[in-house]
């Protein structure tokens, strides 16, 4: 009697190689073991392995039966080094797993830029790096995501993403934002929020190397979301009147500017001071 051939199983063990590479769904599933404290990169990159590819380590004890057809297909019977995929039990070798599990210990590392989460309870953004972002809006945000650092009250955390995250096509309103706060604060799951939190640190990483003649020498030659500044406000007015020049009748025009036109303006100013004042030191 001719013996069946056994089908191949094959096993999807591709790795992102940076924050970049990760779809929405792994930005989510990190967000979420690091709101419950894995910061180490071993155990981090581990349970990311597993969450990614959809693996699982084979934990359940066989009975005789099982373990002879598993001897048969020349299976160890131990649990080690077998796992569960897609309803099927395989074996890999753990030197693999561990080897494509070290490509993954970058998230324990400060994150980089990202996709952000394209929808939370209904509302929507997809405008990663803030090509289409008024600078107004930018500042709003960063003003909450500064003050849900300093205090961790969740609700700063909301508003954050209700000044990004509308409806579609829905205009950004105070009165806007004021509504769709309590709908993310009821709606929402605190995994989807860290997210948006971890994909606007990256951002503001990505900004920062992107201008690096604003932020020269760990500071900035003109204010500009200064994490050590007490006012807000006062960083802001700073803001506007470097771009200008004082004329605040044209401080609203300003703020309906996409974001990064401002920070070019800004970042050329820095730029020129920072040459004078090399200049001056010599």
């Amino acid at each position: 009697m001719q013996k069946k051939k056994q089908k191949k199983i094959a096993v999807d063990l591709r790795a992102p190689q940076s924050w970049a590479e990760l779809t929405e769904a792994q930005i989510l599933t990190v967000a979420q073991l690091l709101g419950k404290g894995m910061n180490n990169a071993e155990d981090l990159a581990l349970r990311c392995f597993f969450k990614f590819t959809g693996l699982y380590p084979y934990r359940m004890y066989l009975t005789d039966f099982q373990i002879r057809q598993h001897q048969k297909l020349g299976l160890r019977t131990t649990g080690e080094g077998l796992y569960r995929y897609k309803r099927q039990i395989v074996e890999i070798d753990d030197n693999v797993i561990f080897s494509f599990a070290e490509k993954l210990k970058f998230l324990a590392d400060a994150p980089g830029l990202m996709k952000c989460q394209s929808q939370i309870s209904g509302l929507h953004f997809a405008d990663s790096q803030l090509w289409q972002t008024s600078f107004e809006e930018y500042c709003m945000t960063d003003r909450y995501y500064r003050a849900y650092g300093k205090t961790q009250n969740e609700k700063y955390l909301c508003t954050m993403i209700a000044v990004l995250y509308r409806k579609k096509g829905e205009p950004y309103r105070d009165e806007t934002v004021e509504k769709n706060t309590g709908r993310i604060l009821r709606n929402s799951t605190a995994a989807q929020r860290q997210a948006v939190f971890l994909w606007w640190t990256g951002l503001k990483i990505w900004i920062r190397d992107k201008y690096p003649d604003l932020f020269s020498a760990g500071h900035n030659t003109i204010e500009f979301g200064n994490i050590d500044s007490g006012n807000d406000d006062e960083s802001i007015m700073n803001m506007l009147y470097s771009v200008t020049e004082g004329k605040a009748h044209e401080n609203r025009h300003v703020y309906k500017t996409p974001v990064h036109e401002v920070l070019h303006a800004l970042s050329t100013k820095a730029k020129n001071i920072n040459e004078i004042n090399s200049k001056l030191k010599k």
